[in-house]
C-alpha cells in the first residue's frame, strides 16, 4: 500500500466501525466525474458518512476509548540499525533503556511513532521515508524491507464492552479481547502495508483508531529528543494540539474537516447539476421539433423500403438463373477434366519409377566413391605413420646425447661440495673455544651493574617524595587560581549576557518600530486590494458574458457540421454506387466483362468510354454516333484483339469488340456548313488518338434533325450526322432517333461519377473548414473558462491576502504589546546582572591575596625537589655506563653465536647437495637405458608399416576401376527418366487447357454470385432485409411488367425525401433520453440540497461540542500546571492562556511562566534547564488531566541537574502508577527508578542488539 492507500479497508472495504460507505470509494467515501462525462451523473452526489454527524462517540469507540491501554511488546525487523528480529516486551511501570551514544536507543522511540502512522522522514531523523530501511555495512547488505509491530494490551476491558465492539465491526475484534497489534511495512521500492490485528488496513484506520486517547505519532505521549525546547517555543497555535488530544477533539476535528469538505464538494456537485439542468431545458425545446419532422421522414423511409426490397427480389432471381446454368456448363467441363486427369495420374507413376531407377543407379556410384576414398585414405594414414616413426627415432638419438651431459655435471658438482664441507667444520671449532670465554666476562659486568642500580632506586625514592610535596603545593596554588579563573569566568558571562540583553533591549525597541511600520503597511495594502477586486470582479462579468456568446456560437456550429456530415455522406454513398458498378463494369456486356476479367495486364485493355472526356451536352450524340461501340475494347494491337476474340469463342462467353490502338486512319473532307467536327468537341485520352480518329473522324454534329437532312441530301454519303439529342443519320440515309438509350445511360453515370467525385472533395474541404472552426471555438470556450478559473483563483488570493492583511494589522498591535512586555523584563535583568557584577570584583580582591602564599610555598617545595633530583641524575649516569658496558659484552657474544650457527647451517646443506647429485646421477644413467630401448622399438615399428603401405596402394587402385563402372550407369537411368517427363508435360498441358476452361465458367459464376451478394449486402445495410430465392419470387421473374412502374414511384418516394432536408434521426430516442435525465436530476438537485443543509447541521453541532470540551479541557490542564510548575521549580509561577478569548475553536495557546525570583519575561530568556523543566511541566499537567497509556520520553533528562532530577524522578514514580513510562536515558538517577533496564549496544558498527535486566523492587 502506498500513500494513496487503496480503496477498501479491514476486512475488504469495512470502514472503520465496519460500516461499508453508502457510495463509491475513497478516503471520503464519494466520486466525483468530471464534467465531460455526462453519462455519470448518477455519482455526482456526496452524501457524508453517518458517524460524521454523531454529536457523541459511539457505544464502541466508547468502549475502546475508555479501556486502559498499555504497550506490551515491540517488535522491530530491519528497522534502521535494528537488521535482526528485536522484540522488547515492557511490562506496567517504569522502563529504561540505556546504552552508548550512537548505538541506536532513540531509534525505539523512532520505531513507536512510526509504526502509529508517522508520515514525515524529517521527523524520523532521516532524508526520505527510505532511511528507517537498514542500509547495511561493511559485513551486511542493505535490508529490502523494514517492519515494526506494536502490541497494546487493553487490560480491564469489560466483557459487555467487548460483545459491543465485536458486533460494531471493530478492528480489535479480530485477535481477543486483549490484544491489539499493529503492524507496518515499508519496502525499498516505496510500497508500504498497514495491518490490524495482522488483517490489512488503511493508514486512516489505525490514525482514527487512537483519537483521542493520547495516543497517536503526533500525540503529547512520546516527547523525543529536542521536543522539550520545540515544546517551549512551539507557536500558539502548535500548543493547542497537545490540549486538543488530551480534550478528546481531534476526533470532531478531524469530522468537521471531513464534513467542511464534503460540503464543499457538494456544493460544486449542486452548481454542476443545476449547470446540466439549464442546459437541457435549453436543449429539449429545439429537440422536440426535430422529433416530429423524424416521425415523417420515417414513414417515407418505410414505404421507399418496401419498394426497393420488391425490385431488388426480381432482379436477384433473374441473376440465380443465369448463376444455375453457368454451373451446369461447369460440370460438364469438370467431367472432361476429371478423365485427363486420370490419364496424368498413370504418367505420373511411370515418371516415379524412371526416377527411383536413376536414384538407385546414383547411389551404387556414391557407394564405390565411398569405398575408393575409404582405401585412398588407409593408404594415407599408413603413409603418415612411417614418417612419424622416422621423426620419433631422430627424437631418441639426441634426447640421449643431453642426458649424457646432464650426467657429467651432477658427478663434478657432488666432489665440489664435500671438499667445501671439511673447510667449513674446521673453521666451526675455532669459533667455538671464543664463544665460551665472552660468556664468562658477561657475567662479571652483570654483577657490578645490579650494585648501581640498587643505590640508584634509593634516590629515586627521595625525589617521589619530594615531587609529592611540590604536587600538594601546586594543588592548593591551583584551586585558588581555579577559584579566581571562575569569578573571571562567572564576571565575563555575566558580561556577556549584559551585553546580549542591552543588545536584545535595542533589537525590542528596532522590532517595535518595525511592528508599527509594519501595520500601517498592511493597512494600506488592504485597502490597495479591495480596488483590485472590485476591477478583477468586472473583468470577470465581461469574460462570462464572452463565454456565453462563444458557447452559442459552438452549438449552432455543432448543428451546422452535423447536417454537412449527413450530406456528406449521402454524396459519398451514391458515389461508391457508382463506382462499385462502375469497377465490376455491370453496364457492359457479358463478353465484355469477361475479357477484362481475363486481362493480365492492368494496363494493355481499355474501353472506348473510358478513353473519351464527353461534356454534358454532348453525350446523346456521342453515344448516338458510337452506339455499342462505347463498349468497344482498345487493345495494343491486332494479335492482342484476336487472342481475345478466340478465348471468348472457346469459353461461351459472349461477345465483344477489339478496337487495336493502330487502326488504318479514316478520309477527312471538308466539313459541312453549320456542322462542326465531333472529335474537336472531346477530351481524348493521351495515346489514345488514333482510336477516336477512326471511330469519329467522319462524325459531325448539327443543330438539329432537319439541319441533318439538309446537310445530307448536300453532301451525300461522305459524313455521319448527329444531332444534341441524339438522332443520327448514317451515310446511308438510314435516320435513328427516339428514346433514351443504354448507352446515353453509361456515359450519364460515368459523368455523374465524376462530378460526385469532385463534390465529395468540395464538402469534405468544407468539413474540414468547419471542424477548424469548430476547434477554434473548444479552444476560445476553453481559454475563457481558464480566464474565468484564474480570475476565480486570483479573486479568492486576493480575498485570502486582504483576510491576511487584517489579521497581520491585528497581530502587530498584539505584538508590539508584547514586545513592551519583553523590554521591560529584559532592563529589568539588566539592573540585576550589574549588583552581581559587584558582589564578583570584592571575592575577586580576596582572592589574590591567597594566591600569592601559596605561590612562595610552591617555589620553596620546588628548591629542594631540584637537589634531590640532580643526586638521582648522578647515579643514573653510573647506572648506564654500566648497562652500556653489559649490553657490549651481550652484542658481541650474541654475534660469535651467530656466526656459528650460520657455519651450522652451510654444513648442512653442503651435506644435502651431495646426495642430491648423487641421487641425480643414479636418475640419469636409468633415463638413458630406457632411451635406447625405446630407440630399437621405433626402428622396428618403422619397418612394419612400411610393409602395410605396399598393401593399401592395390586396394586403392581396385576401388577407382569400380567408380567408373558405376557413373555409365547412372547415364543409362537419367536418359529413361527424362522420356517419362516429356510425356507427363504432354498431358499437363492438355489438362491446363480445361482447367482454364473451368476457371473462365468459375469467373462468370463467380461474378453472378457477386452480384447476388452485392444486391443482397446492399439490402442488408439499408434496410436489414436477408432475400430468400423462394417460389414467389421466381414466378415473378415471368411478369415484370410493373418494374416501371415500382421505378417511378420509388424515385418520388426519394424525391420526396431529399425535399424533407437534413433531418435528425435520433431525435426521438434523444427527447425521451433527455426527458429522463431531466427527471432524474430534478432528483439529483434535490438530495444535494438536502445534503448541504445535514452537513451545515453536522458541522454546527460538531464545533458546539469540541468548544465545550476544549474549554473545559484547557481549564483543567491549566489548573494542573499551575499546580505541577512550583513543584518542579520549587517556587515560581505558571500559567496557560488563549490567544483569542472570544474565539475557542481558533485560537492557539501560549504558556506564561515566572521562575522563583524571577519576573515574567519571555520563553528564550529561560535557561536550558528552566526550558526543560517547564516543558515536562506540562506534560505532566497533561497527563494528570488526560492520562495517556503510556508516555515516551528521550533523554528529556538530559538539561536537568542532580537537584531537578530528584524532582523529575519523584514526580515519574508517582505517576507510573496510573500511566506506563518508557525512559531513553543517560542519567544514573534516572536509571534507579526503573523497574526493567534495556540496554542498546552495536557490537559491530551499524548492527544494533539488546540486552534486558529485570531490577529488583
Amino acid at each position: 500500500m502506498t500513500g494513496r492507500e487503496p480503496c477498501g479497508s479491514v476486512g475488504g472495504g469495512v470502514s472503520r466501525l465496519g460500516r461499508r460507505p453508502a457510495w463509491g470509494c475513497g478516503e471520503e467515501g464519494a466520486v466525483a466525474i468530471p464534467p465531460q462525462e455526462v453519462s455519470a451523473e448518477r455519482a455526482l452526489v456526496s452524501w457524508p458518512e453517518p458517524e460524521i454527524g454523531e454529536e457523541a462517540e459511539s457505544g464502541a469507540d466508547a468502549a475502546f476509548r475508555a479501556a486502559p491501554l498499555r504497550i506490551r511488546q515491540l517488535e522491530l525487523v530491519g528497522f534502521k540499525s535494528f537488521r535482526d528480529r528485536v522484540v522488547l516486551r515492557f511490562d506496567a511501570g517504569i522502563t529504561g533503556v540505556v546504552g552508548p551514544n550512537g548505538c541506536g536507543k532513540s531509534n525505539v522511540v523512532d520505531a513507536i511513532r512510526w509504526v502509529l502512522g508517522e508520515q514525515s522522514a524529517k521527523r524520523l531523523r532521516g532524508q526520505g521515508m527510505e532511511d528507517v530501511v537498514f542500509g547495511g555495512n561493511d559485513r551486511h547488505a542493505p535490508l529490502g524491507m523494514a517492519q515494526v509491530s506494536i502490541v497494546f494490551e487493553c487490560d480491564g476491558l469489560p466483557v459487555d464492552q467487548y460483545a459491543l465492539l465485536q458486533e460494531a465491526g471493530h478492528p480489535i475484534a479480530h485477535a481477543g479481547p486483549a490484544d491489539i497489534m499493529v503492524t507496518r511495512r515499508y519496502y525499498r521500492s516505496g510500497e508500504s502495508e498497514y495491518l490490524l490485528n495482522g488483517v490489512p488496513c488503511r493508514l486512516r484506520d489505525i490514525t482514527e483508531l487512537f483519537l483521542g486517547t493520547g495516543v497517536g505519532s503526533k500525540a503529547y505521549a512520546i516527547i523525543e529528543q529536542g521536543r522539550v525546547e520545540q515544546l517551549v517555543g512551539a507557536k500558539p497555535e502548535e500548543l493547542r494540539l497537545f490540549i486538543e488530544e488530551a480534550a478528546g477533539t481531534t476526533l470532531y476535528r478531524s469530522r468537521r474537516q471531513v464534513a467542511e469538505r464534503k460540503m464543499e464538494r457538494t456544493q460544486e456537485n449542486l452548481e454542476r447539476v443545476r449547470d446540466i439542468l439549464r442546459e437541457v431545458d435549453r436543449q429539449l425545446g429545439g429537440l422536440r421539433r426535430q422529433a416530429k419532422r423524424a416521425e415523417q421522414y420515417r414513414a417515407v423511409q418505410t414505404e421507399i423500403a418496401a419498394v426497393d426490397l420488391a425490385l431488388s427480389r426480381r432482379r436477384r432471381a433473374r441473376l440465380a438463373q443465369d448463376l444455375a446454368r453457368l454451373e451446369r456448363d461447369r460440370a460438364d467441363t469438370g467431367a472432361s477434366q476429371a478423365t485427363l486427369e486420370d490419364v496424368l495420374a498413370s504418367g505420373e507413376r511411370d515418371r516415379r519409377a524412371a526416377r527411383h531407377a536413376e536414384t538407385a543407379a546414383q547411389e551404387q556410384a556414391q557407394a564405390a566413391q565411398a569405398t575408393a576414398f575409404e582405401a585412398r585414405a588407409a593408404f594415407d594414414e599408413c603413409r603418415h605413420a612411417v614418417a612419424r616413426l622416422e621423426a620419433r627415432a631422430a627424437e631418441l638419438a639426441t634426447q640421449d646425447a643431453a642426458t649424457a651431459r646432464d650426467l657429467e655435471e651432477a658427478r663434478e658438482a657432488g666432489a665440489r661440495a664435500g671438499t667445501e664441507r671439511t673447510s667449513v667444520e674446521a673453521t666451526l671449532a675455532t669459533l667455538t673455544t671464543r664463544i665460551a670465554e665472552a660468556e664468562a666476562a658477561l657475567v662479571h659486568r652483570e654483577d657490578g651493574a645490579a650494585t648501581a642500580a640498587a643505590a640508584l632506586a634509593a634516590t629515586t625514592r627521595a625525589l617521589e617524595e619530594a615531587k609529592i610535596a611540590v604536587v600538594d603545593a601546586l594543588a592548593a596554588e591551583t584551586r585558588v587560581r581555579n577559584a579566581q579563573a571562575a569569578l573571571a569566568a562567572r564576571r565575563a558571562e555575566d558580561d556577556e549576557r549584559r551585553t546580549r540583553l542591552v543588545t536584545q533591549a535595542d533589537g525590542l525597541a528596532t522590532r517595535q518600530h518595525g511592528v508599527e511600520e509594519r501595520a500601517r503597511t498592511a493597512e494600506r495594502s488592504v485597502v490597495a486590494l479591495q480596488g483590485e477586486i472590485e476591477k478583477l470582479a468586472g473583468a470577470k462579468r465581461a469574460r462570462a458574458e464572452e463565454l456565453r456568446r462563444l458557447l452559442e456560437e459552438r452549438a449552432s456550429w455543432e448543428s451546422t457540421l452535423d447536417g454537412m456530415k449527413e450530406a456528406l455522406a449521402r454524396v459519398r454513398s451514391r458515389r461508391d454506387s457508382l463506382r462499385q458498378l462502375e469497377d465490376s463494369h455491370a453496364r457492359y456486356g457479358e463478353g465484355v466483362r469477361a475479357v477484362l476479367a481475363a486481362s493480365a495486364q492492368e494496363d494493355a485493355l481499355r474501353l472506348v468510354a473510358e478513353v473519351l472526356d464527353i461534356p454534358a451536352e454532348h453525350e446523346r450524340a456521342v453515344a448516338a454516333a458510337l452506339g455499342e461501340q462505347l463498349q468497344a475494347i482498345v487493345t495494343r494491337d491486332h494479335e492482342v484483339a484476336r487472342d481475345a476474340v478466340q478465348a471468348l469463342r472457346r469459353a461461351g462467353a459472349g461477345r465483344a469488340t477489339c478496337i487495336p490502338r493502330q487502326p488504318r486512319p479514316a478520309a477527312i473532307g471538308a466539313i459541312p456548313p453549320q456542322a462542326r467536327r465531333l472529335l474537336d468537341l472531346l477530351k481524348i485520352r493521351p495515346g489514345y488518338e488514333d482510336v477516336a480518329e477512326a471511330l469519329l473522324a467522319n462524325v459531325v454534329v448539327v443543330p438539329d434533325l432537319d439541319v441533318a437532312l439538309h446537310v445530307w441530301r448536300a453532301n451525300g454519303g461522305a459524313w455521319t450526322l448527329v444531332t444534341p439529342h441524339g438522332e443520327t443519320i448514317d451515310p446511308t440515309g438510314a435516320v435513328t432517333g427516339g428514346s433514351e438509350r443504354a448507352e446515353e445511360t453509361l456515359l450519364a453515370e460515368r459523368r455523374e461519377l465524376r462530378a460526385l467525385d469532385e463534390e465529395v472533395d468540395l464538402r469534405a474541404r468544407d468539413l474540414t473548414t468547419a471542424r477548424g472552426r469548430q476547434e477554434e471555438l473548444a479552444k476560445a470556450v476553453a481559454a475563457h473558462e481558464d480566464g474565468l478559473r484564474e480570475l476565480d483563483a486570483e479573486l479568492a488570493r486576493i480575498t485570502v491576502a486582504v483576510v491576511a492583511g487584517e489579521k497581520d494589522v491585528e497581530r502587530a498591535g498584539q505584538e508590539y504589546r508584547d514586545l513592551e512586555e519583553q523590554l521591560r523584563g529584559v532592563r529589568a535583568e539588566i539592573e540585576m546582572i550589574d549588583a552581581r557584577l559587584r558582589d564578583l570584583s570584592d571575592e575577586e580582591t580576596r582572592g589574590a591575596g591567597d594566591l600569592r602564599a601559596t605561590e612562595e610555598s610552591r617555589r620553596l617545595h620546588e628548591r629542594e625537589l631540584a637537589a634531590v633530583d640532580a643526586r638521582r641524575t648522578e647515579r643514573e649516569r653510573e647506572v648506564a655506563q654500566l648497562h652500556e658496558s653489559v649490553t657490549e659484552a651481550r652484542i658481541a657474544l650474541a654475534e660469535e653465536r651467530t656466526r656459528a650457527a650460520a657455519l651450522e647451517s652451510l654444513i648442512a646443506r653442503l651435506r644435502q647437495t651431495d646426495d642430491e647429485a648423487r641421487r641425480r646421477a643414479a636418475t640419469l644413467e636409468a633415463r638413458r637405458a630406457a632411451d635406447a630401448q625405446a630407440l630399437a622399438d621405433t626402428h622396428a615399428a618403422a619397418g612394419a608399416r612400411a610393409r602395410e603401405l605396399a598393401g593399401h596402394q592395390t586396394t586403392a587402385d581396385k576401388r577407382a576401376a569400380e567408380v567408373t563402372e558405376a557413373t555409365a550407369g547412372v547415364a543409362t537411368a537419367r536418359a529413361a527418366s527424362a522420356a517419362a517427363e516429356h510425356v507427363v508435360a504432354d498431358a499437363h498441358t492438355a489438362l491446363e487447357e480445361l482447367r482454364a476452361r473451368v476457371s473462365a465458367l468459375s469467373l462468370e459464376a463467380a461474378e453472378r454470385r457477386l452480384a447476388i451478394e452485392h444486391l443482397e449486402a446492399t439490402l442488408r445495410e439499408r434496410y436489414g432485409a436477408v432475400l430468400a430465392d423462394d417460389a414467389t419470387t421466381a414466378e415473378s421473374v415471368i411478369d415484370d411488367s410493373q418494374d416501371a412502374v415500382q421505378e417511378e414511384r420509388l424515385g418520388r418516394l426519394r424525391e420526396r425525401l431529399a425535399a424533407m432536408g437534413e433531418v435528425n434521426v435520433a431525435a426521438l430516442s434523444e427527447v425521451a433520453e433527455l426527458e429522463e435525465r431531466q427527471r432524474f436530476l430534478d432528483t439529483q438537485r434535490a438530495d444535494l440540497e438536502r445534503a448541504l443543509d445535514d452537513l451545515r447541521k453536522t458541522i454546527a453541532r460538531l464545533n458546539r461540542t469540541s468548544r465545550t470540551r476544549f474549554r473545559e479541557t484547557f481549564d483543567r490542564v491549566d489548573a494542573m500546571f499551575r499546580e505541577v510548575f512550583p513543584k518542579l521549580f520549587q517556587g515560581g509561577k505558571a500559567h496557560l492562556r488563549l490567544t483569542e478569548e472570544e474565539h475557542v475553536l481558533e485560537s492557539g495557546v501560549e504558556i506564561v511562566v515566572q521562575p522563583p525570583g524571577k519576573r515574567i519575561g519571555p520563553l528564550d530568556l529561560l535557561s536550558g534547564g528552566e526550558k526543560a523543566l517547564t516543558a515536562v511541566s506540562l506534560i505532566f499537567a497533561l497527563f494528570l488531566t488526560k492520562p495517556s497509556p503510556f508516555c515516551v520520553l528521550d533523554e528529556v533528562d538530559a538539561p536537568l541537574d542532580d537537584a531537578n532530577i530528584g524532582r523529575f524522578n519523584a514526580i515519574v514514580r508517582e505517576m507510573s502508577a496510573r500511566s506506563q513510562f518508557i525512559l531513553i536515558t543517560h542519567n544514573k538517577r534516572t536509571m534507579e527508578v526503573a523497574q526493567t533496564l534495556y540496554g542498546i549496544t552495536m557490537e559491530e558498527p551499524g548492527v544494533s542488539r539488546t540486552v534486558s535486566v529485570r531490577l529488583p523492587e
